[in-house]
């Protein structure tokens, strides 16, 4: 139940609802027959005491009845396929009607059941609906868990009965705040809205970072928008909370496209930083896990085409490196300065960190000639 005050008019300014004139609010049951669908998307948008002017096409209206009483018994008629416009002050809640905090938990919990049961119809709108009714009722009485208790005055009994409400109440608020947000993120995975995923799973994260759906949930939107290694990530630790199928199997999945990733960016430079690993520009570096680098320098860890930039452009010169080779576990290295590359022949026209930063080699010089030029013996990698 909420309660609004309203405006409501037709295209023409003909008034057909006004609340504000009769200055009694109008209480409606958010589902219920003498709702329109259009305030009840308005609604689940709005805070307590917002204002908001608000366009109702017919199919969010009264579509095609003929409404010969106007806005809940105003008396001027509404024609069918009539567009209504509203000013729409939500107010607070005790205009509503007085609830305890228990029976607003109570309310959200009904929501949260309907959006789970449009969900399951594929539904997604009116899921997202019941969603936003939990979120907002959330919203709207957490700031009454934040005070103390008011037990001054009450009996042993009363102060034990308060508190202990206020203790189911406070797990009960964490298990909706849990559930709303993370059945929203897979409600916004399935419309591919995948940063608004992304941020209802974080919120679920802050109030449990051990909960295991939030994160395959948040891998998933990582996946889709490309960023595999936290998409990696997140699997990773999920999979260690809960032995799940869906989990290894999205971690696998995640971890062949990680790699192909690395194997398209190793192409995409025309094996330019395989000819230079082992001569020493890869002198800084060691392997950290399988597909990172860590850096001789400053100890940053990244993917070998980024180590190679981040050399580049960070300790190209003579900079003392932080860590020394028997630290690093590597052997000793003909070192190549980057800046005496660029001087070689043949380099005079090429903008190597154009190269080195967009990835397009097809103007690069055949850096094996030019590496024979400083009598650096080439090597075959590893692997």
């Amino acid at each position: 139940m909420v309660a609004i005050h309203y405006n409501a008019t037709l295209e023409d300014g003909t008034v057909v609802g006004d609340s504000f004139e009769s200055k009694i609010p109008l209480k409606l049951k958010i589902g219920g027959e003498a709702s329109i669908r259009g305030i009840e998307l308005a609604i689940a948008g709005m805070k307590y005491g917002e204002k908001v002017r608000l366009d109702v096409s017919p199919e969010y209206g009264f579509g095609e009845m003929d409404n010969h009483y106007g806005f809940h018994g105003y008396g001027v008629r509404i024609p069918p396929r009539s567009k209504l416009i509203f000013e729409l002050h939500l107010q607070p809640l005790d205009i509503a009607g007085p609830r305890t905090t228990k029976q607003w938990l109570e309310q959200a919990e009904t929501n949260k059941n309907e959006g789970n049961k449009a969900f399951l119809a594929k539904d997604d709108e009116a899921a997202k609906v019941e969603y936003e009714k939990v979120i907002k009722i959330l919203d709207n009485v957490k700031v009454q868990l934040l005070g103390n208790p008011k037990i001054e005055g009450k009996s042993e009994e009363e102060k034990e009965k308060i508190l202990k409400e206020r203790v189911e109440n406070e797990e009960k608020f964490k298990s909706l705040y849990i559930a709303s947000h993370s059945n929203m993120a897979a409600l916004k995975l399935r419309t591919k809205h995948h940063d608004e995923a992304k941020e209802h799973c974080r919120l679920v994260l802050d109030k449990d970072p051990k909960n295991s759906k939030a994160l395959y949930r948040l891998a998933l939107a990582y996946k889709e928008t490309g960023q595999l290694e936290l998409a990696i990530e997140n699997l990773t630790i999920a999979n260690g909370i809960q032995d799940s199928k869906d989990i290894k199997s999205e971690l696998s999945i995640c971890r062949q496209m990680r790699s192909e990733q690395l194997k398209r960016e190793k192409d995409s430079f025309g094996g330019m930083f395989d000819k230079l690993q082992g001569k020493g520009l890869y002198e800084g570096v060691k392997p950290a896990k399988p597909g990172t680098w860590k850096c001789h320098y400053c100890g940053e860890t990244m993917s070998e085409v980024q180590m190679a930039r981040h050399l580049i452009k960070f300790h190209s010169g003579n900079e003392k490196p932080k860590y020394s080779k028997k630290d690093m576990g590597l052997p000793d290295q003909i070192p190549i300065d980057i800046n005496k590359l660029k001087e070689m022949p043949g380099m005079k026209d090429v903008d190597l960190d154009a190269i080195l930063k967009t990835g397009n080699t097809k103007d690069l010089p055949n850096l094996k000639e030019l590496l024979k030029e400083t009598n650096i013996p080439l090597e075959d990698d590893d692997d």
